[in-house]
């Protein structure tokens, strides 16, 4: 689901299904945010699958491996690009590479049941990288500047989003606004940031004094990139005097 349909209470025209995986022996799935990838093991074949997010380039994953043990998956997820499954007995399960053979192997260690209070049911992994908070891709585009006496006013569109990316996935993002003097480049630079619409008014700017102006947008993951510069001068007393 869309994060930007989160908190509707109906969803049967805003979402649609699309098959990925056709497996009649389907078992647990895992994702890779990083690489928009699915990863389930194949019971029969006992090898681990992998497929984009939209179904596509559908591979053995780690062919390499040795002795594999990927019948049975109950519960499976994935850190610092290993797997870790279980098969329902008191065992967890992990894949270990050999970085002089290049092989993959599966390990197993147990564990004592008897230390849940409730029935064992599998494996989760919480972690900021398993989900993360996507970072904007792209800069703002079209930044424009309309300058006055001693206030600019700035306006720009939000950034060109990926394909990959929901709508929701950058309705929570901020922006930021970096201000330099190029009269005066020993100046530092200025930062305006937690902007939340698509334009700002900038005000107590010198008259007369040429400025640049740049835009990125940030999430909670981390910034994006800043957009290209807008350079113009502030109006000085001389130019607003009218000349009949």
């Amino acid at each position: 689901m869309d994060l930007a349909h989160a908190g509707q209470t109906n969803l049967t025209n805003s979402t649609t299904h699309q098959r990925i995986a056709d497996q009649d022996h389907l078992q647990a799935v895992t994702i890779s945010y990083s690489s928009l990838r699915l990863f389930f093991p194949d019971r029969q074949m006992n090898v681990m699958l992998s497929t984009f997010i939209d179904g596509s380039d559908q591979e053995d994953f780690h062919a390499n491996t040795q002795s594999p043990q990927l019948t049975d998956v109950k519960s499976l997820t994935h850190f610092e690009e290993s797997f870790f499954w279980t098969r329902g007995d008191d065992r967890v399960y992990k894949e270990h590479l050999n970085e002089d053979t290049g092989q993959f192997y599966h390990n197993q260690f147990s564990f004592n049941i008897e230390f849940f209070f409730g029935p064992f049911v599998g494996l989760e992994m919480y972690h900021p990288s398993m989900q993360p908070v996507p970072v904007p891709a792209n800069p703002p585009q079209d930044l424009r500047v309309l300058f006055g006496e001693d206030s600019v006013f700035l306006s720009w569109l939000e950034p060109e989003q990926l394909s990959t990316f929901g709508k929701g996935a950058w309705k929570d993002w901020r922006y930021e606004l970096e201000v330099q003097n190029l009269d005066n480049l020993s100046e530092n630079s200025t930062c305006v940031s937690d902007i939340t619409a698509y334009n700002y008014t900038l005000q107590q700017l010198e008259k007369g004094t040429q400025y640049s102006f740049s835009v990125r947008a940030y999430s909670g993951g981390g910034p994006g990139p800043w957009s290209d510069s807008f350079v113009g001068r502030v109006y000085s007393q001389e130019a607003l005097e009218y000349h009949g």
